[in-house]
C-alpha cells in the first residue's frame, strides 16, 4: 500500500522508509502495525495458489480474514495522513509539499512495477511471463488510479497479479481531496465529518447490497470504504485535542472488545470471515474499522515497556513494516512466479507429508522472497527519489490551530 511519514503524521499505508533516526517523531510501533497488515494480506493470498481450496476448517477460517489487512492499512493511512496535514496546517507550501512528497514516495515504485511487470518482462519473454489479464483488460485504469471503478463496474477481479492496485486507487482518491478538507475545517468539525463519513459508508454499502450490486462494488468503491480512512482520521484529530488519554484508552478497549466480538461472531457463523459475505460487507467492514482504530490508538499510547509495544517495535516487525508498501506491490506477482517456476505448493505437501506444514513453508517462502525483492527495490531504485524530499519539507507552523477546536 502507499507510504507515509512516521510520527504525528505518516503519509500513507506503509512507512516513509527513511532510517528511524531521521524521522521526526517516529513511532516505532507503527512499523509493526504495517508489518501485521502486509503479513495478513500475503497469508491470505498464499491460500489461492496451488493449495487445497478453502474448506472451512480452523486454519482456513483463521487465514480467511487476512483480506482485512487492507482495512488495517486504510485506518493507519487515515491516521497518519490526517496527522501530517493537521501538523502542517497554516504553513507555507502546504499543498505543494504534501503532493510532491506523495508523488516521490508512491509513484516511482508503482509505475516502475507496472512498466516492468506488464510491459518490459512480457516482451522479452522473461520466464514465459505474459501480460496479466487484468492489465490487458483495464490498462488505462491502472495508470490513472481508477481500477477500483473498473472492477466495481465489471464485478470481476480478472486476476490478482496487478489487480491489488484497487486499494492504491482508493488511497490516491483519498489523497486527492483530503488535504483541502483538513485545511478547510476546524479540528472539531473534522472529527464530526469523520463520524458522518463512517455512517455514510455503512449506508452506501447497504444501498449497494439492496440494489444487488456485485460484491466487488461493495469492496472496492471509495465511498463504501471511507469508514476505515475516516476512523483513522478521527483518531488523528482526537490526538491533537485536549482529550484525556486514560479515558480515551478505556473507551478504546471497550470498542475493541465489542468490535472484535462482532467480527468473531461473523467469522464463525454464516459465510465465515470471507470478504464476499453480505453480513461481513455490511456490518463486518464497520466493525473492522472500529476494531483497527481502537487497536491503533492503544498501540500508539502503549508504554514502550508493554509487551505489545516491544513486539510491534521489534527489529523483525519494523523491518517488514518498513518495506510493506513495495512488498504489497510485488507479493502476488512473486506468488505466481514461485508457484509456476520454483516449487509448487502441492509438491511441498508431498515432501512435508502435511498440508499444514506445506502451507507454513510456502507462506514463509513467499514472505522472505517478497521482503528481499522489496529491500533491493528500495535501495537500488526508490531511495534515489526519496532523497528529493528534502526540497519539499512539510511546513511545521510554530503555532498551529490544528490542535485547537
Amino acid at each position: 500500500m502507499s507510504d507515509v511519514e512516521s510520527g504525528s503524521g505518516v503519509e500513507g499505508l506503509s512507512p516513509e522508509l527513511a532510517p528511524p533516526s531521521e524521522e521526526r517523531g517516529h513511532i516505532p510501533a507503527l512499523d509493526g502495525v504495517r508489518a501485521i497488515a502486509i503479513l495478513m494480506v500475503i497469508v491470505f493470498h498464499c491460500r489461492f495458489v496451488g493449495l487445497i481450496p478453502p474448506n472451512g476448517d480452523l486454519v482456513d477460517r483463521t487465514t480467511g480474514i487476512g483480506w482485512a489487512g487492507v482495512d488495517l492499512f486504510f485506518v493507519l493511512s487515515g491516521f497518519l495522513i490526517t496527522g501530517l496535514l493537521l501538523d502542517a496546517k497554516g504553513g507555507d507550501g502546504y499543498f505543494r509539499s504534501f503532493y510532491a512528497r506523495r508523488f516521490l514516495r508512491i509513484f516511482p515504485p508503482y509505475y516502475g512495477f507496472l512498466v516492468a511487470y506488464c510491459i518490459i518482462l512480457p516482451r522479452i519473454g522473461a520466464v514465459g511471463l505474459q501480460v496479466p489479464a487484468d492489465y490487458h483488460h483495464w490498462g488505462w485504469n491502472f495508470w490513472t488510479y481508477t481500477v477500483n471503478f473498473a472492477m466495481a463496474r465489471s464485478g470481476n477481479f480478472s486476476s490478482a497479479s496487478v489487480a491489488i492496485a484497487w486499494s492504491l486507487a482508493i488511497e490516491e482518491q483519498f489523497y486527492l481531496v483530503w488535504p483541502l478538507v483538513v485545511l478547510t475545517l476546524s479540528r472539531r468539525a473534522l472529527m464530526r465529518l469523520c463520524v458522518v463519513l463512517m455512517a455514510a459508508a455503512f449506508l452506501f454499502r447497504l444501498a449497494l447490497i439492496a440494489t444487488h450490486a456485485s460484491w466487488l462494488a461493495v469492496y472496492t468503491l471509495t465511498p463504501a470504504r471511507m469508514d476505515t480512512l475516516a476512523a483513522g482520521a478521527f483518531l488523528a484529530a482526537l490526538a491533537r485535542g485536549p482529550a484525556r488519554r486514560p479515558v480515551v484508552a478505556g473507551r478504546a478497549r471497550a470498542v475493541a472488545v465489542l468490535a472484535g466480538l462482532t467480527v468473531l461472531g461473523l467469522a464463525v457463523t454464516g459465510d465465515g470471515p470471507f470478504v464476499k459475505g453480505k453480513a461481513m460487507q455490511l456490518v463486518g467492514y464497520s466493525a473492522l474499522a472500529l476494531l483497527f482504530a481502537a487497536l491503533l490508538w492503544l498501540a500508539v499510547e502503549a508504554s514502550p515497556r508493554a509487551w505489545s509495544a516491544r513486539l510491534l517495535s521489534s527489529k523483525v516487525m519494523r523491518a517488514v513494516g518498513r518495506y510493506s508498501y513495495t512488498m504489497y506491490l510485488f507479493h502476488y506477482a512473486i506468488i505466481l512466479a514461485l508457484a509456476s517456476r520454483v516449487v509448487s505448493p502441492p509438491h511441498l505437501q508431498s515432501i512435508a507429508g502435511s498440508l499444514l506444514l506445506a502451507e507454513a513453508t510456502w507462506t514463509m517462502l513467499v514472505v522472505t522472497t517478497t521482503f528481499a525483492a522489496a529491500f533491493v527495490s528500495f535501495h537500488v531504485y526508490e531511495k534515489h527519489f526519496l532523497k528529493l524530499k528534502r526540497y519539499f519539507p512539510m511546513p511545521r507552523p510554530a503555532s498551529s490551530g490544528s490542535r485547537s477546536g
